[in-house]
């Protein structure tokens, strides 16, 4: 989960490790590093705007920066393609649906 304006945010299509599994501190550390102290802005998936947990689900740019694809593209998360039926962002080059 990824906290931005005092909303807490599931990233659409990209599922990182949980805190018990390998390569959470790296993941975590990654978007620290990338988006701490930096203006965020939240694209809300209108083909799933709230996870079951009712957060919002969408992309997250840090400073114009795609979060949700460089976790991808920095092999720090994987694609969840169960929800690529759901998700407006199914059909971009990142997303791998």
């Amino acid at each position: 989960r990824l906290i931005v304006n005092g909303i807490t945010i599931r990233l659409s299509l990209v599922n990182t490790p949980e805190t018990y599994q390998n390569g959470y501190q790296s993941a975590k550390d990654f978007v620290k590093d990338l988006c701490l102290g930096e203006k965020a802005k939240v694209d809300v998936d209108n083909g799933q705007p709230k996870d079951r947990y009712g957060r919002t689900v969408g992309l997250v740019y840090c400073n114009g920066t795609n979060l949700n694809q460089e976790l991808r593209d920095n092999h720090l998360a994987n694609i969840l393609t169960k929800y690529c039926s759901k998700s407006e962002f199914a059909n971009e080059n990142w997303a791998d649906c």
